[in-house]
C-alpha cells in the first residue's frame, strides 16, 4: 500500500496501516478499514510528524480497491461499519475528540465510486 497522491512522505517512511475493523460480506469478499499514517516534513518545521488518513480498503473478486477518507488532521480512521445489503457499507469516520459528536457517518458503495459523508 502507498501514501495517498497528495502526500509527501519522509523519503525512509511507507506509512503503516492501523486496522479498525473488518467487514465480511460473504464469498471472500471483505472490507478493511482504518488508517493510514506516514511522516512528513511540515512546512515550518524540521521534525517530520506523523499525518493519518482514513482508508478503506475492499477485497472482491481476487482484487483490492482503495478508498481514502478526507485529509484533516483531526480524522482518527473509519471504524465501526454494517454492510448496506448491496455491496457498500456504512461506516464512522472518528475524529480526535471522539466524545464530541463530530464523528460523521460516510456510505462507501460497492463500485467505491459513491464515497460520501451524511450528517448523523
Amino acid at each position: 500500500m502507498s501514501p495517498p497522491r497528495d502526500a509527501k512522505p519522509v523519503p525512509s517512511n511507507m506509512g503503516r496501516l492501523l486496522l479498525g475493523g473488518v467487514v465480511p460480506m460473504g464469498d471472500g469478499e471483505f472490507w478493511v478499514l482504518g488508517d493510514y499514517r506516514w511522516d512528513e516534513y511540515p512546512p515550518d518545521g524540521d521534525e517530520p510528524v506523523s499525518r493519518p488518513r482514513p482508508v478503506a480498503l475492499r477485497h472482491a473478486d481476487g482484487r483490492w480497491t482503495c478508498t481514502w477518507g478526507p485529509a484533516s488532521r483531526e480524522n482518527e480512521g473509519f471504524s465501526d461499519a454494517e454492510p448496506d445489503g448491496s455491496g457498500g457499507l456504512w461506516t464512522t469516520l472518528r475524529t480526535k475528540h471522539v466524545f464530541d459528536g463530530q464523528d460523521k457517518i460516510w456510505h462507501l458503495a460497492e463500485a467505491l465510486a459513491d464515497a460520501n459523508p451524511h450528517p448523523m
